[in-house]
């Protein structure tokens, strides 16, 4: 077996961190239940491990899932209710409001609220599904929020969704439970309505008389009497509480992405208070550290707002500076910076970044959201892949189903998207079509989170063109995998043949030869090959007949790379359209496979210097929050019209964004390439 499960990553994390059974599970489910799902003995809804998985500080990103229909349903209708709620798209949003409803058994109105009989369903649920009614409660609370305008309504919502699987959270200190990204935002967003509720009950009042109503008591929910009445509560303030996120977030949250999420949302929330208290330099750190945080992994969900509020710090730090130098005042060595210069180039990150949502056709500026999503995920649906190889394979039906099921009715329906096959007949069934994969699948095979950031780190690398740094961080990685497994050994082989290639130490042809040997091993792939380069019509009919895999999307790339270098770009845009073609036919969408997707889509639109697809790459990157390719997709649509514009000042505008972006995102490589083309085209940057 070639795959590590997911209850033994689970398993290996908490007793790791040395967290209880008890403790991890705390308001979401039993003992038992939790130490069923470590030794693989059930199998667990999505919701439920993925929050587990955040419980314990891991991004839930780090799998490449073969989903059941049902499953990927319940998270997509989630999705696209979420979305409509907060762009106010009522119409949508009530189309799935009401799936969503279906799905979780929901009973329509008053009907679902009254009856005993309803009434014994829904806390039954309850009981059995906590988080499945969190999701729905929470949802709720946006619904109330973004349509309705009925903050009451939101917060009562926000409490009975926080409650759910955090019980009776504001008696106890955050280190009683095991928080996970979801009830962090959760509680997040509770404290946001009160920091609104408040600027508003307040507004009238001076700056200074402003500072001390945030030390005010805060009772987010009435407590009931006890039958001890000695009991001593904690008394919260709201910036107390937020202090207490902070910490949590700080020494709990060990994967960098999940945490420079949640970090900067509750940042977003601190530094206004700070701001509002005087404490210009604490705001400035905490914004600082937010937005490095986002840059760092190329999100760019939420930055907008970060920005924007370090940009009214580096202001208010400016004003003060400007005042002391009036008064001949001599600040403390803190406050030595060129607050100007700073807020200028913030200012230049910002409007690049808004230029780039409308160049991508979206709404217009996404809304300040605590529940705002990163999409980085890699799905793909079981019956999909089944049917797709068996196809491939030449199998019938009654070939597949030997030794698993009596007749092939059964494969029929999983086929048809009907039924979904269940713990060791998924097996069986992936074991049929040679290709040993489990239900949830790592980009390399091993049961450590740290090995698994260790191979995004390099991904990273190589992506930037920071080879030495890649050569070195493979090396380490080589160490900690057990390279007796197969997959493991391609997977170093590969990423070895890139650096080799791209530092020029082996021919082209030879890699491509070696590209495509890498690829056969699990891509089931035709043989219309002719040293290397592949027949075209075939390749368009046949060569890609199902969505492929994350290690074999890199391999395909390379293929596509190797043969522009030998002059076949028409071979390569083939390979990028049929794979494109491949997803988007799929009943999966594209959100769901941003660490597939988006690799042969910018390439291709720089292939064909296209600005419909550089246009379509920018929309698809905003849309999974995401940014690290924003500079890259703006450069190419900037040399596309370029070409056939006399008036060359939009394009250099274009350019000079895509330089900002580039920054923004840390891909310095790639600013310095643009910086070199700026200055042939347009004079000095």
């Amino acid at each position: 077996m070639s795959y590590i499960s997911l209850g033994k990553q689970i398993h290996q994390i908490r007793t790791g961190q040395k967290i209880s059974l008890e403790r991890l599970g705390r308001g979401l489910c039993s003992k038992q239940a939790l130490s069923d799902i470590e030794h693989g003995n059930v199998q667990a809804d999505k919701l439920l491990l993925d929050i587990v998985l955040q419980r314990l500080g891991k991004s839930t990103d780090k799998q490449e899932v073969i989903l059941p229909w049902e499953t990927y349903h319940m998270e997509e209708t989630c999705d696209c209710l979420e979305w409509s709620i907060q762009w106010q798209e009522r119409g949508n949003a009530g189309k799935y409001r009401g799936e969503l409803a279906r799905l979780l058994g929901k009973e329509d109105g008053k009907k679902a609220d009254g009856g005993t009989a309803a009434g014994a369903r829904r806390a039954k649920r309850e009981k059995e599904a906590r988080v499945q009614e969190m999701y729905w409660h929470r949802i709720m609370a946006e619904w109330a929020y973004w349509l309705d305008g009925d903050t009451e309504t939101a917060k009562h919502e926000l409490l009975k969704a926080a409650n759910l699987t955090l019980p009776g959270w504001w008696e106890h200190k955050l280190e009683y439970f095991v928080v996970s990204t979801v009830e962090m935002e959760n509680l997040l967003a509770i404290a946001r309505l009160e920091l609104e509720e408040r600027m508003k009950r307040y507004a009238a009042l001076t700056a200074a008389l402003r500072r001390g109503i945030w030390n005010e008591r805060w009772q987010p929910v009435k407590r009931r009497s006890r039958q001890d009445e000695q009991q001593d509560f904690p008394c919260m303030t709201l910036p107390g509480f937020l202090w207490e996120c902070m910490h949590y977030i700080q020494q709990h949250f060990t994967d960098p992405q999940e945490y420079a999420k949640i970090f900067a949302k509750c940042a977003w929330l601190l530094s206004y208070i700070e701001l509002e208290q005087g404490n210009v330099l604490e705001a400035y750190g905490i914004c600082e550290e937010a937005v490095e945080g986002l840059r760092d992994y190329g999100i760019a969900a939420f930055l907008m707002p970060m920005l924007e509020r370090i940009l009214i710090c580096c202001e208010r730090a400016e004003q003060v500076c400007k005042q002391a130098d009036r008064e001949k005042m001599q600040l403390s060595y803190a406050w030595q910076r060129d607050w100007h210069a700073l807020g200028e180039r913030y200012g230049r990150y910002l409007e690049a970044l808004r230029r780039a949502y409308v160049r991508g056709g979206l709404h217009g500026e996404p809304p300040v959201s605590i529940f705002v999503k990163c999409y980085q995920k890699a799905y793909h649906l079981d019956y999909e892949f089944i049917r797709s190889e068996r196809i491939a394979q030449g199998m019938t039906r009654e070939e597949m189903v030997e030794g698993i099921y009596q007749n092939q009715k059964t494969l029929w329906q999983i086929e048809a998207r009907r039924n979904s096959p269940h713990g060791r007949n998924f097996k069986l069934l992936m074991d049929k079509i040679d290709l040993d994969k489990g239900r949830y699948n790592t980009f390399v095979v091993s049961d450590s989170f740290e090995v698994l950031e260790l191979k995004d780190e390099i991904d990273r690398c190589i992506s930037r063109k920071e080879y030495e740094r890649a050569q070195e961080l493979i090396r380490l990685l080589e160490k900690r995998l057990d390279m007796q497994n197969a997959e493991n050994q391609r997977i170093i082989l590969y990423m070895r043949n890139v650096l080799e290639f791209r530092q020029g130490n082996v021919s082209g042809r030879e890699m491509l030869q070696k590209c495509w040997g890498l690829l056969g091993v699990s891509y089931h792939i035709a043989a219309a090959k002719t040293e290397g380069i592949p027949d075209i019509k075939t390749l368009k009919e046949c060569l890609f007949y199902r969505t492929p895999m994350k290690s074999e999307i890199g391999i395909i790339n390379q293929i596509a790379v190797l043969l522009c270098r030998l002059e076949h770009e028409d071979a390569a845009a083939a390979i990028y359209e049929a794979v494109l073609k491949s997803m988007e036919e799929s009943d999966v969408a594209p959100r769901y496979r941003y660490r597939i997707y988006a690799l042969p889509l910018g390439n291709l639109a720089r292939l064909l210097r296209s600005v419909d697809l550089s246009k379509k790459n920018i929309c698809y990157e905003l849309s999974c929050g995401k940014m690290s390719s924003l500079g890259y997709a703006l450069m190419v649509w900037a040399c596309a019209i370029e070409d056939d514009s006399p008036d060359r000042a939009e394009s250099r505008g274009m350019v000079l964004d895509a330089y900002y972006l580039c920054e923004l995102s840390k891909n310095y490589k790639y600013r310095e390439d643009i910086k070199k083309y700026y200055d042939e085209q347009y004079g000095s940057l």
